[in-house]
């Protein structure tokens, strides 16, 4: 019964920590995911003169800028938890926004840039709108 006792206390100790590590992992692939569809997208400009309309263009092209499962990463398919949303501002610049598939189980903080490469991040769920330098 003691034995019992002590495997139980520390599994109420550890399964919580185990987890959290978890969506931390996440998060810093996120802010990867993010500064990395950053810099395909500007140098896909550098390039071609444009910036991609989605990101599959990034991930079509010849050699791809980035991964096709990142490129794919949606609320359906995430990847590491997250998934990722493109959108073309006008002919001069971009938005791009990771968020967790699921808040505060896969990730807590939602995470942006655009093509100043400036990361940004909040940590709310409902209409995130990423406002914070992350410096």
């Amino acid at each position: 019964m003691i034995v019992v006792g002590i495997v139980l206390i520390i599994m109420v100790v550890a399964i919580p920590a185990m987890i959290r590590g978890k969506m931390t992992g996440n998060e810093a692939n996120a802010v990867a995911a993010v500064r990395t569809i950053n810099n395909a997208c500007n140098l896909y400009l550098f390039q071609t003169n444009t910036f991609p309309t989605v990101l599959t263009d990034l991930s079509n092209a010849t050699p791809p800028y980035i991964s096709s499962s990142l490129a794919n990463a949606s609320q359906t398919s995430p990847q590491n938890g997250y998934y990722y949303t493109y959108t073309l501002v006008g002919t001069t610049g971009f938005n791009v926004i990771g968020q967790p598939s699921r808040w505060q189980v896969t990730g807590s903080k939602c995470y942006a840039a655009s093509q100043t490469g400036r990361l940004l991040y909040c940590t709310t769920a409902a209409n995130c709108t990423p406002s914070l330098d992350m410096q």
